[in-house]
């Protein structure tokens, strides 16, 4: 090939990359004297970050020249105003957004040349018409009654009706896919959106005869989870959510096994696999949901990087701290008598010791107080001490909660506010009252028992 030809060549390229833009975005109807910062934010994960920021004082076009990884992407006025989202590729490279100050703040973008965003409100108008019929039936299907000698028969007609919704939506989203091939939408979106049917399996109906049980154990089988652009959209994170809310048991069991169908199905790509690790253990440690913390580190950590904020790790270290088996923190503080009272030297003279922290004001300690005393009374001279800390600021508001019957125990408190407590943070404690179980080392046994699974409790250990 001549030199020429090839300087040419090489010239073209370079020029045609030096010109070129990923999209461009025009806004008009600025109003005048305002000055705004119009931000860019692409979706990653489960938020959407910033990736350029521009100041705004007139109409103009703006020539976005960065190439970023297709996904969600939307333009927002600084604190002001809702989001416009948008579908970005980068092999869409006429693509041209456009938008007035006012529809801007509204969330609304006039978008051409986009086969992604045409795609992308095509899927959005097909869910927006069936997501109230299918909600209409599962409500109709929530408010069937076990106690209707027909209650079997009426359940598999309405769960009927919802899976032949569900199949209509997703045969209509499928023709999105093959109108638009090769899209973010297609590829990503649609999978996502078309919820699965028994029909995509040969034996389902044979092997499920409840469409609720095939969606437990397939909710997730359309799902590209090999492939990290999943996480380019809140609509992965929601439907996570969807599945452990409507289509696992209500229980801590329940929550367990879907827990370990979401994380079996995710084991093809690590990335996809740690996001979806964190954002549980961010969540349960949020909801102080000590057992499926465990359970979810216990199980299914595989190597998976903690990727959690400072508050949510300081959780999960003492959710760690006070896991049973673990050695309870030491509390020093001072009695009713102003005597300096250490638990674990009380603890070592008790067969097993009960730590109670209560407040005066709380109407659950009100409650639980006095199964305490009544246990407490029971199993004393068994061995049986308890180390009651009270969260109250107020000295007289303290003293004047502690019964006669309260004096065989040990009763103190810091007498400074809940959020400058330091045994508060030491503990975990996000609600009174709160107990704790721990034996003469001071190991804890249980804890989290109240009322009846208390005295069940205290029976167990002392039934000799």
């Amino acid at each position: 090939m001549p030199v020429r030809l090839i300087f040419s060549i090489f010239f073209f390229f370079v020029l045609f990359i030096e010109q070129s833009n990923a999209f461009t975005f025009k806004l008009t109807g600025y109003p005048e004297g305002k000055q705004l910062d119009l931000v860019l934010e692409r979706y990653q994960s489960d938020a959407f970050l910033a990736v350029d920021t521009f100041r705004i004082n007139s109409d103009t076009t703006l020539k976005i020249k960065e190439i970023f990884p297709r996904g969600l992407f939307s333009f927002k006025w600084a604190n002001k105003g809702n989001p416009a989202e948008f579908i970005y590729s980068p092999k869409e490279l006429n693509l041209a957004i456009e938008a007035d100050y006012w529809t801007l703040l509204d969330g609304q973008l006039s978008i051409t040349n986009s086969s992604e965003n045409t795609a992308y409100s095509e899927l959005l108008a097909i869910h927006a018409r069936y997501a109230p019929r299918i909600e209409d039936a599962e409500m109709k299907m929530g408010i069937l009654t076990p106690f209707l000698a027909s209650y079997k028969e009426q359940l598999t007609q309405a769960e009927e009706v919802v899976e032949k919704l569900m199949q209509a939506e997703g045969e209509e989203l499928q023709q999105v896919k093959v109108l638009y091939p090769g899209t973010f939408v297609g590829d990503i979106l649609v999978p996502i959106t078309a919820k699965p049917t028994r029909a995509q399996l040969a034996d389902g109906k044979q092997k499920f005869d409840s469409y609720r049980s095939f969606l437990h154990q397939h909710f997730f089988i359309n799902y590209p989870l090999n492939s990290g652009e999943i996480l380019n959209h809140y609509a992965f994170q929601e439907n996570i959510f969807f599945y452990l809310s409507n289509n696992t048991e209500t229980s801590e069991d329940g929550a367990r096994e879907g827990i370990d169908i979401i994380m079996m199905s995710l084991k093809t790509n690590e990335k996809v696999n740690s996001f979806v690790y964190n954002t549980l253990l961010s969540t349960f440690l949020k909801l102080n949901a000590e057992p499926l913390v465990k359970h979810l580190m216990e199980n299914h950590s595989s190597g998976c990087s903690i990727n959690l904020s400072i508050e949510d790790l300081k959780k999960l270290d003492a959710l760690k701290t006070l896991s049973v088996g673990s050695k309870a923190p030491d509390i020093l503080l001072y009695d009713d008598s102003e005597k300096a009272q250490s638990l674990s030297a009380f603890s070592a003279k008790n067969r097993y010791t009960v730590i109670y922290f209560w407040l005066s004001w709380c109407a659950s300690c009100e409650k639980q107080s006095p199964i305490l005393v009544q246990e407490y009374k029971k199993y004393n001279k068994k061995g049986l001490g308890v180390f009651a800390v009270s969260l109250d600021e107020d000295k007289q508001e303290w003293l004047s909660k502690i019964q006669p019957s309260d004096k065989g125990w040990i009763n103190v408190s810091e007498l400074v506010s809940v959020p400058q407590s330091s045994y508060v943070k030491k503990y975990a404690i996000s609600t009174t009252p709160k107990t704790i179980i721990i034996d003469k080392e001071g190991t804890i046994i249980a804890k989290e028992v109240y009322g009846d699974l208390l005295i069940a409790k205290l029976t167990e250990l002392f039934k000799d």
